[in-house]
C-alpha cells in the first residue's frame, strides 16, 4: 500500500459509533479533571504544549474536532484573560457552540483601544456559545464601585447583559 492509499483509508476508530468514541474520549481525555485551566495562550501555537499535548489531538482533524467538542461539552473551561479566551475560541472554531461551562478570570488592566477590540471579539465569540449554561466572571483586582472600576465596570456590566439569559428560552 502506498502513502496516498494510506491517507485515504478510513480509520477503524472513526467507523465506531459516536457514542462509543465519546466513551473512549471520557477515559482518554483528562478523565480526572472536571475543569481545565488555560493561561498565557495568546497564539494557537501555545496550545500544543498545554491543552492539546495529548497525542489524540494530532491523529486527524475529525478526531481533534470531536475531542475538542467533548471537552467543551463536559468540562468547565477556566480561562485567564480575554486574550487567551479569544485565542482558545479561535482554535476551537465552530466547536464553541458546544461550550457549556466557562469561568473567565479577568485581571484588572488599563482599558486601551486594543483592549476594546479584544472585548468586541470576545463578545462576538460568546454569541456563538449557544450551549453555554454556566458562566462565571472572576476578576482579579479591586472594583468596588463604578468610579473605581472604570472600563472594567463597563465590561462586567456588558458581560452580565450577554449572559443573563443562559439556560432560558431555548438556550
Amino acid at each position: 500500500m502506498n502513502r496516498d492509499q494510506e491517507k485515504n483509508t478510513p480509520s477503524p476508530f472513526l467507523a465506531l459509533p459516536g457514542e462509543i468514541r465519546n466513551q473512549i474520549y471520557f477515559y482518554a481525555v483528562y478523565p480526572d479533571l472536571p475543569s481545565l485551566t488555560i493561561v498565557n495562550c495568546s497564539e494557537n501555537e501555545h496550545f500544543g504544549g498545554t491543552l492539546l499535548h495529548l497525542p489524540l489531538f494530532r491523529t486527524c482533524r475529525q478526531i481533534r474536532v470531536e475531542t475538542l467538542s467533548y471537552i467543551c461539552s463536559t468540562k468547565n473551561i477556566k480561562i485567564l484573560g480575554i486574550d487567551t479566551a479569544n485565542a482558545f475560541f479561535e482554535l476551537i472554531g465552530a466547536t464553541i457552540g458546544n461550550l457549556k461551562s466557562m469561568t473567565l478570570v479577568q485581571p484588572a488592566r488599563e482599558i486601551t483601544p486594543l483592549y476594546r477590540e479584544q472585548e468586541d471579539r470576545f463578545f462576538a465569540y460568546m454569541k456563538e456559545a449557544t450551549a453555554l449554561r454556566k458562566f462565571q466572571l472572576a476578576e482579579v483586582g479591586k472594583m468596588t464601585s463604578r468610579k473605581e472600576g472604570g472600563g472594567h465596570w463597563e465590561f462586567a456590566r456588558a458581560l452580565v447583559k450577554r449572559v443573563e439569559g443562559l439556560g432560558r428560552a431555548g438556550r
